[in-house]
């Protein structure tokens, strides 16, 4: 068991300590304590008995697991000594061999530390919080190997930020949660934010209320010596759309998306080992608002080692209000400019073996870029979430040169052995039960598929149609294919703290 000090003093505050952090709570007896013999009992954990001496060993201890803690120092005026690490609150009371009680109340502890700044190579462990919205958690000053793992992050702002360019991060093991600004306009932090990232291991992390859940952006012509692995962890309501200052969001305007995504790539050429998968990204209708949830902007692979996005889980893209009229999110999707040429375009990217399911506008697109393939994926959206609100639905999976490319920066895409049940529909913006036109299957939309022979020209072969009527129940039936693959694979997803 996991051991946490706690810091007593016997005049004006009680104060707990964990990790760095201190909570003071107020204790209006002014008298001193210098008992021999003093035991110190939590409701939790049963009671500790202490005896003073030179070592300030335990005397004797009852605990449901058994395990053996030590007074760490004491004097007339304070006590510290060693509780599980596990609790949180409860109440705490001082005896001494006068048979005189000193009730201490309910002390809570908090688990969180001020903000931190690496600025050195190494492994990092704890509970950082920042309330200041400029400010990230934990920032990464150098381009070093760092280890941030088995932590707790909150903050107003970026939960993680590398302001060094070329650093080189691991994260394991950690849980994330972003707080509202409370500033009007203003959005919540990002999960992980860097610029011009050489390696990011991004491992078994949770986060939740995050604008961005990893934010990877550099510069065209840059090349990031890798590995970008992003794997296994569990995302919960991404939230995008900015504060209004009062613990609410401001309305999305309709036409667009928030422009925040679970994992974005942007403008990273030529990445080695770039790897997005067994990822668990849930959005609860009502309580976020996500723009696509995985874009390659600009970025590529290369022929040997291509960008592969495989058996993520992605159930919930929603704009806030779920029933504006247009939306322009999606799952996932290669992602562009007019701009791009045939060396900057999104490129050898593979997305398959992922599930979608309720995603409002688009499922999979290739709206960008040459020789990417989408393939034996599975997307099931019925058009209404499960508040029984309608959202807009387009398509499913699409295949089009959205920015209408020159040819040698669109060609060479691939569409084959898809299975989709996508519901088009368009809500009423008054009144999200109801819709302004009845709702109907598109599955694809491949207008960027090969024509006339064309050499090189994009293919789509050998996609399929979910069978039947599509409603919660065909999107239930994802969830548990999903578990049936876990388990198949013994993989855990998110933190184990």
């Amino acid at each position: 068991m996991h051991l946490r000090s706690i810091f007593i003093t016997f005049a004006a505050a009680l104060v707990v300590e964990g990790g760095a952090s201190r909570v003071e709570r107020s204790y209006s007896s002014s008298a001193s304590i210098s008992a021999s013999n003093i035991s110190l009992a939590h409701e939790s954990y049963g009671e500790r008995n202490y005896t003073k001496g030179t070592n300030l060993r335990l005397a004797s201890a009852t605990m449901p697991n058994g395990v053996r803690t030590m007074i760490l120092m004491s004097s007339s005026r304070f006590l510290a000594a060693a509780i599980p690490a596990s609790a949180r609150s409860g109440s705490l009371f001082i005896n001494h061999s006068a048979g005189k009680q000193l009730d201490l109340g309910v002390f809570t502890v908090d688990e969180f530390g001020a903000p931190i700044t690496i600025m050195q190579p190494g492994t990092y462990e704890g509970n950082w919080r920042s309330l200041d919205s400029k400010t990230a958690a934990v920032t990464i000053r150098t381009r070093g190997r760092v280890v941030i793992q088995n932590c707790r992050i909150q903050g107003t702002g970026d939960l993680i930020r590398v302001l060094s360019p070329g650093g080189n991060v691991v994260i394991r093991n950690c849980t994330g949660k972003a707080l509202d600004p409370l500033i009007a306009g203003q959005t919540n932090g990002s999960f992980f934010n860097s610029w011009d990232i050489s390696s990011l291991i991004a491992e078994n992390n949770s986060m939740e209320n995050v604008s961005f859940g990893f934010k990877l952006y550099s510069r065209d012509g840059r090349t990031a010596s890798g590995p970008i692995k992003i794997r296994y962890n569990r995302a919960i309501n991404m939230q995008g759309q900015s504060s209004d200052g009062k613990g609410g969001r401001q309305t999305l305007r309709s036409g667009t998306d928030p422009k925040n995504h679970f994992v974005i790539l942007a403008h990273m050429q030529n990445t080695n080992g770039a790897e997005i998968s067994w990822n668990s990204v849930v959005n609860e209708p009502g309580n976020s608002s996500s723009g696509d949830l995985i874009n390659i902007y600009s970025s590529s692979g290369t022929r040997q080692s291509p960008i592969d996005i495989h058996d993520n889980f992605l159930q919930g893209g929603y704009p806030m209000p779920i029933n504006v009229k247009r939306f322009t999110g999606s799952a996932i999707i290669t992602d562009g400019s007019p701009a791009d040429t045939q060396a900057t375009a999104t490129a050898y990217v593979k997305i398959h073996n992922n599930q979608v399911i309720s995603q409002a506008n688009l499922g999979i697109g290739i709206a960008a870029g040459h020789d990417n393939e989408v393939f034996s994926n599975r997307i099931v959206s019925s058009g209404r979430a499960r508040n029984g609100s309608w959202y807009f639905g387009n398509v499913g999976i699409a295949l089009f040169n959205n920015y209408k490319a020159a040819s040698s920066a669109f060609y060479g895409n691939i569409v084959r052995d898809n299975l989709v049940g996508y519901i088009a529909v368009t809500p009423n913006s008054g009144d999200p039960r109801n819709y302004l036109f009845a709702p109907f299957r598109s599955d694809y939309y491949l207008d960027g598929c090969a024509r006339n022979g064309i050499l090189n020209a994009s293919q789509c072969k050998n996609n399929g149609h979910v069978p039947g009527r599509i409603d919660e129940l065909v999107e239930a039936h994802e969830v548990f294919i999903w578990q049936k693959k876990l388990t198949a694979k013994g993989i855990k997803i998110g933190a184990q703290l």
